[in-house]
């Protein structure tokens, strides 16, 4: 995100811990490509909230407080479906517009965002990036006596997926 404070106009935070699910036939991604079905795979992501963590814990708190994590203590992403961007016959990494929905602080927007989807040895790699306005979710830009935060956030993600254990 942004904010108005010039040493610090741009700040960041990170969690590496995503659980979910992808429910995938066996020629995904590829049978994504031209099949209406195989585009919509039952897709759910959860991320607790106060796993996010920036470096600062005073920032990791105020963040925190800001997003109401007692009563809402996960962002959660659902997908509708994957729409193609590329070409039919592709192979490796490949493209997608991801259509789904994003929930923070418990207001659901759908959205879309454009995804790389990659099938090695097995496992699966979902890559991308979106911006996101607090305010689409209700939430205003954090601000504290001369400190304020912009509404855009970017986000970032790179979502490892391996079979489920037999």
């Amino acid at each position: 995100g942004t904010s108005n404070m010039p040493m610090h106009d741009k700040w960041s935070m990170e969690s590496i811990m995503v659980t979910g699910f992808m429910e995938v036939d066996p020629a995904f991604p590829e049978a994504a490509l031209t099949n209406p079905a195989a585009a919509k795979p039952v897709t759910q992501v959860s991320i607790p909230v106060r796993s996010y963590k920036s470096g600062n814990a005073t920032m990791d708190s105020k963040m925190q407080g800001h997003m109401q994590i007692s009563k809402f203590p996960k962002i959660e992403y659902r997908l509708i479906e994957l729409k193609p961007t590329s070409p039919a016959g592709s192979t490796g990494a490949l493209k997608f517009d991801a259509v789904g929905t994003l929930t923070i602080v418990g207001k659901t927007v759908t959205n879309t965002m454009p995804v790389t989807i990659e099938k090695k040895d097995g496992k699966l790699r979902v890559i991308g990036s979106a911006s996101v306005k607090m305010s689409s979710h209700g939430l205003e830009p954090y601000k504290f006596l001369l400190i304020s935060t912009g509404d855009e956030l970017k986000i970032t993600y790179d979502w490892a997926l391996a079979p489920k254990a037999k």
